[in-house]
């Protein structure tokens, strides 16, 4: 019984952080509101790694150039 309670609140939980999450997400890429769920993904994948690859050659410029 306690176990189901338990689980119960985790689900509510993670459900939750989900809804928020994506509001964030549309409320700062508002076009994401007429991407399918794989779009949404590769579109995310892409500005995370190209945003850590810029991160990476900035680095890589100011400690070479030492």
């Amino acid at each position: 019984m306690l176990r189901q309670k338990l689980f119960k609140e985790e689900r509510r939980t993670r459900s939750h952080r989900l809804i928020v999450r994506g509001a964030v997400f549309e409320s700062i890429v508002p076009e994401a509101k007429g991407m399918t769920n794989e779009e949404s993904a590769t579109f995310l994948l892409l500005a995370l790694t190209r945003q850590q690859t810029m991160q990476q050659r900035f680095l890589f410029t100011v400690f070479s150039s030492g």
